[in-house]
């Protein structure tokens, strides 16, 4: 999708992460990564979904530190949806 937020139902969420790595908001497309969420179905009641948060060196210096502070906070916000969608379908 390249740079900008979009949807495509019921397949795929792309959102532009704008928050730079002093974790300023910069408006400009150009500096943002995306955040993507891309459904899958596998089955008449299952739906796979899977996350990535790409193209983080649009964010010019320090993307590397921004990488390491998202990956462990992107596993932190994610895991309790994790655990109650693990729950409803058991």
């Amino acid at each position: 999708m390249g740079n900008s937020a979009g949807v495509r139902p019921p397949r795929k969420l792309v959102l532009g992460w704008h928050l730079q790595p002093d974790f300023q908001y910069n408006p400009d497309p150009a500096l943002a990564s995306e955040v993507v969420f891309e459904f899958i179905a596998e089955g008449p009641e299952a739906t796979r979904v899977e996350f990535q948060h790409w193209h983080l060196e649009r964010h010019g210096a320090g993307w590397e530190n921004l990488r390491a502070s998202v990956d462990s906070g992107w596993t932190e916000v994610l895991a309790p949806y994790e655990r109650s969608l693990n729950r409803t379908t058991a």
